[in-house]
C-alpha cells in the first residue's frame, strides 16, 4: 500500500513539472507570434507547437497512470490518512 502511495506522489510531481513546462512553452510560443516573422521565429513557433503537443501527451499518459493507481487502491479498500 505504501508503494502505491509513493508512486502516486511521484506521478503527481511529474504531472506538476510537465504542466509548468507546458505553460512556459505556450507563453514563449505566443510571445514569438508577436515578433517580426523570420525563418528562425517561424521554426521556433513550429517547434514550440510540436513540443507543446508532446508535453500535453506526456501529461495525459501520467494522468491515466494516476487514475489506474487510484482504482487499484479502491480495489484494495485500504485507505490511510496522512
Amino acid at each position: 500500500m505504501d508503494l502505491i502511495v509513493q508512486k502516486i506522489g511521484i506521478i503527481k510531481n511529474e504531472m506538476s513539472h510537465l504542466w509548468n513546462a507546458l505553460i512556459v512553452l505556450i507563453g514563449g510560443t505566443i510571445g514569438l507570434l508577436f515578433t517580426q516573422f523570420t525563418i528562425k521565429t517561424f521554426v521556433l513557433i513550429i517547434l514550440g507547437i510540436g513540443f507543446g503537443i508532446l508535453l500535453f501527451n506526456a501529461y495525459m499518459v501520467r494522468r491515466v497512470a494516476l487514475f489506474e493507481l487510484l482504482n487499484q487502491m479502491n480495489k484494495e479498500k485500504v485507505w490511510t490518512t496522512h
